[in-house]
């Protein structure tokens, strides 16, 4: 895996994604609450799910080559699952039930492969948890309302 990359290449598998971006204080939060309120779509509020993933320890021994890809996921898991239940819980009762350790440890182990870069890991990793709260809450779109990880 490496982690530099040109991102201008990158494309999400569907149209169906609205990202919200803005420094803080500008109304994004207030927008995001906003497009929360519409049935077709799904809210994901700060997550910060990879919000500094390249400082983190496992990121950087992973490309150290000094982790297995296995050890990796295993680290990976619990954490992303927490941010992600936690920005989920603003706008649905009970989402731990549609994303268990285990669904969300699928998804991870399908991303992050030796064969994907760490952006292409990224990539396919949020369309499969994105795509997933879509599926489960029957909504036609997701929001990704994320600044801190924009400026």
């Amino acid at each position: 895996m490496i982690l530099t990359q040109d991102t201008s290449t990158i494309k999400l598998k569907s149209d169906r994604q609205i990202f919200i971006v803005g420094t803080g204080r500008s109304g994004t939060s207030i927008l995001g609450k906003i497009f929360s309120m519409h049935p077709d779509i799904v809210i994901y509020q700060e997550p910060n799910i990879f919000h500094g993933v390249e400082n983190t320890p496992a990121v950087s021994a992973l490309i150290k080559g000094e982790i297995s890809i296995d050890n990796f996921i295993h680290n990976m898991n619990n954490g992303i699952r927490d941010k992600l239940i936690k920005s989920l819980k603003l706008q649905f009762d009970n989402p731990e039930e549609y994303f268990s350790p285990e669904t969300v440890l699928s998804f991870i182990e399908k991303s992050f492969t030796p064969h994907n870069t760490l952006i292409d890991a990224i990539v396919t990793f949020v369309d499969s948890l994105y795509y997933r709260g879509v599926e489960v809450f029957k909504r036609k779109y997701w929001v990704d309302k994320t600044p801190i990880i924009c400026i």
